[in-house]
């Protein structure tokens, strides 16, 4: 006799014994991590604490050359997407070089994206300092920055902007041999360390001037910084609505932050993926299909009776599928065929079962499900 207790309820179980066993055996073999399965395993099922969305399903995919792995990721739902945020401003990657310096890290979380056209615009946008325009200011003043230890041409600088020791982008109105004004409102710049930017020109070209990962905004220059340079993400002079770079937020943020670790949180994100390795969240591309059903009603129904309900059922089949399941035309007759009111049931288009890649999803809505 069970208790009378609140917790207990007479409502269907959450889980199947099939899949509860299925589930718990592809967790025991991805406990090695850094295998196909254990990304899969580890990623579906977890939830974003930003958006609440939970991972539906997940499939990982290899290159067949070495290179870059992908993670589909979905939350089940017939629209969603890779949710890219454009980053604007400037963001100050390496701010006082020492010799030779050429890696750093994008603050935020990928995949991130990049714009293909022109070569030049994609993403991130990046600016190094002007060769000989960087150094140690030795007098700083209301409206100035001073380097006596330079031989500059005058106002060859005008229109740059000099980067003082504070982070502070100051636009240079003129220059004199070793001191550069700046518009500053009358404050006096930082004394330290400065670096002077060109946004006009165009900003450093990816894989020809730099190194890149999408996965977990990396990167690594072709040509080590001098002494003192800066590396500086920026959109300035960028064409139309083309920021800096694009970054993530949401579900997929949260499913490439499980798979690459956060240094930061190493306790809750340990990382899945093997050291070396780049795996790169993506969405599915949806897959939609028209299904037309020759329904044999039962005495006294309709084909406009059960309509509905067939095409609930259907679609509720047919967005339950994982990344890359076909769409079964046994499996619709079959589910058709157990509903009240149906005698028999054929599927009329189409006349085989739906194809789906790896990297897709089969996604229908209710009024491409069609009762003849």
């Amino acid at each position: 006799m069970c208790p009378s207790n609140s917790f207990w309820s007479t409502g269907g179980n959450r889980e199947n014994d099939d899949t509860y066993n299925s589930r718990i055996s592809d967790f025991i073999q991805s406990l090695s991590r850094a295998t196909a399965l254990s990304i899969e395993t580890l990623v579906a099922g977890q939830q974003d604490p930003f958006s609440n969305s939970l991972i539906a399903f997940a499939q990982t995919v290899e290159p067949v050359a070495p290179g870059e792995s992908f993670l589909y990721v979905t939350d089940g739902s017939t629209t969603f997407n890779i949710d890219s945020q454009v980053k604007t401003g400037r963001i100050i990657l390496i701010g006082d070089a020492r010799t030779n310096d050429k890696r750093s890290t994008l603050p935020d979380f990928g995949p991130f994206s990049k714009v293909a056209t022109p070569t030049n615009q994609r993403t991130p946008r990046l600016f190094k300092s002007e060769p000989l325009g960087s150094g140690l200011a030795t007098l700083v003043g209301a409206n100035f920055i001073e380097d006596s230890t330079k031989v500059w041409t005058v106002n060859q600088w005008v229109g740059r902007f000099v980067k003082a020791d504070d982070g502070v982008f100051y636009p240079i109105t003129s220059n004199t041999a070793i001191r550069l004004t700046v518009t500053a409102s009358g404050a006096t710049p930082s004394f330290g360390q400065y670096a002077i930017f060109n946004f006009a020109n165009d900003p450093l070209i990816p894989d020809v001037d730099f190194k890149f990962s999408q996965s977990t905004g990396d990167l690594e220059l072709t040509t080590g910084l001098a002494l003192h340079e800066s590396l500086v993400s920026s959109d300035d002079g960028a064409l139309g609505s083309v920021g800096a770079y694009t970054f993530t937020r949401g579900l997929a943020a949260h499913a490439q932050r499980l798979v690459n670790g956060d240094k930061s949180d190493l306790d809750n994100f340990p990382g899945i993926k093997a050291l070396g390795t780049a795996c790169r969240v993506i969405a599915p591309t949806v897959i939609t299909s028209t299904i037309v059903i020759q329904v044999i009603t039962a005495s006294g129904l309709t084909d406009a009776d059960l309509a509905s309900t067939v095409q609930s059922v259907v679609q509720s089949y047919v967005n339950g599928l994982g990344i890359g399941q076909q769409i079964l035309i046994s499996e619709i007759t079959r589910i058709v065929k157990t509903l009240i009111g149906v005698s028999d049931c054929r599927v009329l288009s189409p006349t085989q079962n739906v194809r789906v890649s790896d990297g897709q999803v089969a996604r229908i809505a209710a009024t491409d499900v069609q009762v003849v």
